[in-house]
């Protein structure tokens, strides 16, 4: 991915034949995740259709989703496997410089509100101070049968974060929400939003 940020496969279709097209390419079982320039949390609206198994399922879900007012694209990604999703997120702080965001992740972000702050870019050690402080930190460890978070990769995926506002001076935040931990532990980014600075008056 991006800046070293580890991305699930995906492709994005225009139509639900593509989609089918997309998912066939990529093999099963796929996401579908309605897109659209308004559209930020798509759970919340059931434009997020998980583990769809076959043609038949991609078809009906794309149309589906292409139906709903909003929806200009649909996503189809790989459905990645593992349990924890967590949060990992960058923002730029006038005060701070870059300030990176670790936690609980998924669809009840805002219901949990379990995350940290770290400085970017972060070593290894100072994102463990920082799990250390989280309520849900027993996840980053084995987990039910799962290997322990890796925390190298998530430590190059915040500072991933970092890299690209240092190169993209309109981003004032971005958000990885979920990002996956596999069994092996390692993080795979599922979902992304990009802040971006108003453009200024005048169109300059």
């Amino acid at each position: 991915g991006a800046c070293g940020v580890p991305f699930a496969a995906h492709r994005v279709a225009d139509d639900p034949e593509a989609a089918v097209a997309a998912a066939r390419s990529l093999g099963y079982p796929v996401v579908l995740k309605g897109a659209g320039g308004a559209l930020a949390h798509k759970s919340d609206r059931g434009l997020v259709l998980l583990g769809l198994r076959d043609e038949a399922a991609v078809r009906a879900g794309a149309e589906r989703l292409f139906a709903e007012a909003g929806v200009e694209r649909v996503v189809v990604a790989a459905q990645v496997a593992g349990r924890r999703e967590l949060l990992l997120g960058w923002v730029r702080d006038q005060t701070f410089g870059s300030a990176g965001l670790v936690g609980f992740g998924g669809v009840l972000t805002e219901a949990v509100r379990d995350a940290a702050f770290v400085l970017l870019p972060v070593s290894v050690p100072r994102l463990r101070a920082a799990l250390e402080r989280l309520r849900c930190r027993a996840m980053f460890g084995s987990f039910r049968g799962e290997a322990p978070a890796d925390l190298a990769a998530l430590a190059r995926t915040l500072n991933g974060l970092w890299e690209l506002g240092e190169v993209a001076p309109a981003l004032l935040a971005a958000d990885l929400n979920p990002v996956v931990l596999g069994p092996d532990g390692r993080p795979t980014a599922v979902d992304a939003l990009l802040t971006l600075r108003p453009a200024a008056a005048g169109g300059s």
